[in-house]
């Protein structure tokens, strides 16, 4: 979204704005909120955009809060500032405002999930390198979650097992 290519500028500029006069909607995901005040095609998607999600932000979130004071509400800007690395999260923790509303959420999620969405260096080489063999992705993602997370992928298992044992008790009723 840097506005340098011509046919990009224009679909963004457009789309952002009428998207959803049309039941439409658009996603756009940045590194850090200073990406969509680099061009006026990015600040027009964040400024056309009903629904934001702020998820941690690098140290150029104070700089942007200094230069742009009333974007946040103060106590926003604390939570925000607040929120932990994912791994000491569960997860991640975002901010989300649609319209005027605004919620803040903590996303937990289980260990072969962590495996599969993580961003983390190890966690993708050993990935990648399983799978480099010729292992299958899935089993490779299920490896990888075995490795870094013995105990949780533990009770992952009997929680999932015991689930699985209720859900067909049931059925079969």
């Amino acid at each position: 979204m840097s506005g340098s290519n011509r046919q990009s500028r224009e679909f963004i500029d457009q789309g952002y704005r009428t998207a959803r006069k049309f039941g439409g909607s658009f996603a756009t995901v940045t590194q850090g909120i200073t990406d969509f005040f680099k061009s006026d095609e990015s600040q027009a998607a964040y400024n056309n955009s009903d629904i934001k999600i702020i998820l941690r932000q690098s140290t150029d979130f104070d700089k942007y809060i200094k230069e742009n004071p009333t974007a946040f509400d103060a106590a926003h800007v604390q939570l925000i500032k607040k929120f932990p690395e994912a791994k000491r999260a569960g997860f991640s923790c975002a901010m989300i405002q649609a319209g005027s509303t605004i919620t803040f959420h903590r996303l937990f999620v289980d260990p072969w999930s962590v495996a599969l969405y993580s961003t983390d260096p190890q966690h993708y080489e050993y990935c990648e390198q399983l799978t480099l063999t010729g292992m299958p992705l899935l089993e490779a993602i299920d490896k990888t979650a075995w490795h870094f997370s013995p105990e949780e992928m533990t009770q992952f298992k009997a929680i999932k097992s015991h689930y699985e044992k209720e859900k067909n008790k049931h059925v079969s009723s």
